[in-house]
């Protein structure tokens, strides 16, 4: 059972990432975005097979480092702005959001590495 929960959530990991990757399009910058959804959206879909690559702990450990590099240094002026609205209102929120992403990034892959050991 536990089994089967666990492909079930590496398929929804797949399609969360296919679909950051595929917003990223439109980004400013979008080829390094799209670039560490793309390699997220490979180790899910791995996962969801129960085939578990190596290169997952990696990949934990650059996220990890990006997110605490990439880490806003001011705070959120207003907080809403971050959930409710999907443009770029200024550039606090696109870095929040980009840490954001990187966070999850690197939880998930982190998940997968303990998952392959």
């Amino acid at each position: 059972m536990l089994s089967l929960a666990f492909s079930v959530f590496a398929a929804l990991m797949l399609i969360f990432f296919v679909y950051a990757a595929a917003v990223n399009l439109n980004d400013p910058d979008p080829i390094p975005w799209v670039t560490i959804y793309g390699v997220c959206a490979v180790f899910s879909g791995f996962a969801m097979f129960h085939r578990f690559h190596w290169l997952a702990i990696p990949a934990a450990v650059l996220y990890a480092c990006g997110t605490v590099y990439w880490m806003p240094k001011t705070p959120l002026e207003n907080k809403m702005h971050f959930f409710t609205d999907m443009k770029m209102v200024n550039m606090g929120v696109e870095e929040w959001r980009e840490t954001g992403g990187l966070a999850i990034c690197a939880v998930w892959t982190g998940l997968l590495s303990v998952a392959w050991l």
